[in-house]
């Protein structure tokens, strides 16, 4: 349990986990779990391999602790960690020493979904497989999401062989390679280097292995008498859970980012004629032709949807795309569909540091130790988010006046999952602040928590409140314990004790299921009851730019954005959404600004995500072919946004930003409208 000795660096989600005993990470097979972090080191220079050795022997002699991969030309100070739970919660004869090489290596660490490893930890730091740096073209794809449709036609080169360079599934339940017939020859390898999940090639490993079959074999033992696939018995066979069903999220992503045809041919550009439905040209529309590398991220995170404990799976992610990347490669484009609306939101999370240390290692202007060849220049696209009318977010500043607030927190009833909340401050002049968190009036044996952590300019207290679904009579929780439902409805948040000038933000983490997930989960959202009271009325009388009225109350729709989306750099950009009809910002996606300034205004663009009001989303390839289907969200912001980037150098010259009405909104739309790529 936590004491006064627990590391400093120890984040707020790690300590939410050790106090509760891992309860959340039961219904995972615990037996086999390792824990998996993501850490910043005090210093880039801080050997990896001492930092490992030196924690598992300070943990007991059963501790094992592993590094994950990364690039050997690289030191970075953020990297993933493997380890038993016993590295952070040592038994009480070795906790003051464990707990000192915590402190003396690591700035910070935050806890993602546990993995089951596929061999033993080693006390070391693995290192990436060269073999995989496979890609002979100029521009590589990559896509961290759910669902690769790699038997759809829309990712075939021009001589028939799938564009699917690598995808890796980080599943890492029955991951074995799938055996063909009765002989030796497989379907899938496992990653030997991540030590978790499955990959598959596009075609035989180097040095070539006569056991082992690629993408492009696997899709020929599924061709029918016609000459066409059949997509149903190739993803079944593969064990591709996610493409079972005729809809996917990666499916439409990896459409709009990469299919043979851009999204602007899809699209009536002028509201009167029909879609040319034209393929892309790759001198114009290089994605169109490119090589792509899909990382398929857990179950276990698709049907978490708070995005909070994904952080290690997105690093290394990135990491495997970046591994792919041949000699030739000379740009390397990412987009990431999925994130929280959690943290800071000032650009300092620990998944946020990650990323902006990749970008500035991958810049094409940095050689290699041994000076032979540039590294590939990396971007990183991002969704902005769909909170703008969430209500999951509060602003307050304290003055002479007032220096104490509060607020409802709506629990809904019969929720399968906890539902989390986060109070910021600046650390110095908010920490001295109290926060309580008060149960409702008549909730009896309510389960709540809640974690206080000050780390750099930033203090937050985390707010737990467990599942609220009601079990049948008996029935034992995840640990086997009797189950206790916890009380839903009206829990009150209150911060009081402020000083003067003080800037609270507060974010609710959204639990409303992705995409293809069937969890249970509802999501919770704040109330300013003395706004409501007051002024809620007159305001639903007051719409303006296609919004109805917030003002004075504590509840802000601004500073919504993408929880990993915050940070500032040429090379991380982030993607909006606005209704072709009128050039608008989209009524949920996300805007800016940053919760600290300097930080991210908004946005850096915003693109086509809605043909009108009545006909939302835009229309992409589902999981078979032929098949397309509409999705809402900046979730296809991004890969348009991603696609542009792809032509290179220049691509902003291409098109236009417009303003609608001559006004610039930007915190919603950013620099403005783009065009669709």
């Amino acid at each position: 349990m936590l004491d006064d000795t627990t590391p400093r660096c120890f984040g707020r989600y790690l300590r939410y986990a050790i106090e509760s005993n891992f309860e959340y990470f039961k219904f995972l097979d615990s037996g086999k779990l390792k824990l998996s972090l993501i850490v910043e080191l005090t210093s880039a220079g801080k050997d990896k391999k001492d930092f490992a050795g030196a924690l598992s022997k300070a943990s007991g002699t059963v501790v094992d602790v592993e590094v994950g991969p990364y690039a050997a030309d690289v030191t970075p100070c953020f990297i993933t960690v493997r380890c038993d739970t016993g590295a952070v919660t040592p038994d009480p004869g070795w906790k003051c020493a464990a707990f000192k090489v915590w402190n003396d290596y690591v700035a910070r660490v935050e806890l993602s979904l546990p993995l089951i490893p596929q061999g033993d930890l080693g006390i070391n730091q693995r290192k990436l497989n060269p073999d995989r740096a496979r890609c002979q073209n100029t521009l590589l794809v990559g896509l961290i999401d759910d669902g690769c449709p790699f038997a759809s036609p829309q990712f075939r080169n021009t001589s028939g062989a799938s564009r699917v360079l690598a995808l890796w599934d980080q599943n890492q339940k029955d991951m074995d390679p799938i055996a063909i017939g009765a002989g030796p020859k497989r379907f899938g390898m496992h990653v030997t280097d991540f030590n978790y999940g499955l990959e598959f090639w596009s075609s035989n490993p180097k040095p070539p292995d006569a056991n082992q079959i690629g993408i492009d074999d696997w899709i020929g033992l599924h061709q029918t008498p016609g000459g066409t696939t059949d997509e149903d018995r190739c993803y079944r066979r593969a064990g591709r859970r996610s493409l079972f069903g005729a809809l996917s999220h990666g499916a439409h992503v990896m459409d709009i980012l990469a299919g043979n045809m851009p999204p602007s041919s899809r699209i009536s550009l002028d509201r009167q004629s029909p879609p040319t439905w034209a393929k892309g040209v790759p001198a114009t529309d290089p994605a169109s032709a490119a090589d792509i590398v899909f990382v398929q991220i857990p179950e276990a995170g698709v049907k978490d949807a708070t995005g909070r404990w994904l952080d290690t799976y997105v690093l290394d992610g990135i990491r495997y795309i970046l591994s792919c990347a041949g000699h030739t490669t000379e740009r390397v484009v990412v987009n990431i569909s999925y994130g929280p609306t959690t943290g800071p939101h000032d650009g300092t999370a620990e998944l946020e540091g990650a990323l902006l240390e990749l970008v500035q290692q991958y810049d094409k202007t940095v050689w290699n130790p041994d000076k032979t060849v540039l590294r590939p220049k990396l971007d990183i696209v991002l969704a902005a988010g769909n909170a703008y009318l969430s209500e999951g977010h509060v602003k307050f500043e304290s003055s002479a006046n007032v220096t104490s607030a509060e607020w409802i927190w709506r629990i809904p009833p019969d929720n399968a999952v906890p539902c989390f909340a986060e109070i910021w401050v600046p650390t110095g002049t908010g920490s001295a602040a109290t926060v309580s968190l008060t149960p409702p009036p008549y909730s009896t044996g309510s389960t709540a928590g809640m974690q206080m952590v000050s780390m750099g300019n930033n203090t937050v207290w985390l707010c737990t409140v467990n599942p609220t679904i009601v079990q049948p009579p008996g029935k034992p929780g995840p640990s086997g314990a009797p189950y206790v439902s916890t009380a839903h409805g009206d829990w009150k948040i209150s911060i009081s004790g402020l000083p003067p000038g003080v800037e609270v933000h507060a974010y609710v983490a959204r639990t409303d299921p992705n995409m293809g997930a069937r969890t249970g989960a509802k999501s919770s959202y704040f109330i300013d009851p003395a706004w409501e009271r007051d002024y809620s009325a007159s305001a639903s009388q007051c719409r303006t730019h296609g919004e109805f009225d917030k003002s004075g109350s504590l509840i802000q729709r601004g500073g919504t954005l993408n929880g990993m989306a915050t940070g500032l750099h040429g090379a991380l950009h982030v993607a909006a959404s606005y209704v072709q009809a009128d050039g608008c910002q989209s009524h949920y996606s996300s805007a800016g600004p940053a919760r600290l300034s300097p930080g991210r205004d908004g946005p850096d663009y915003a693109l086509l995500c809605d043909e009108s009001y009545a006909l939302g989303g835009v229309r992409a390839g589902g999981t078979r072919s032929g098949g397309t289907f509409r999705m809402v969200g900046t979730s296809t912001a991004a890969p348009q946004l991603a696609r542009h980037i792809a032509k290179g150098p220049g691509w902003e010259t291409t098109v236009l930003p417009s303003n609608p009405g001559g006004v610039l909104e930007t915190p919603k739309r950013g620099k403005g409208d783009l065009a669709p790529p």
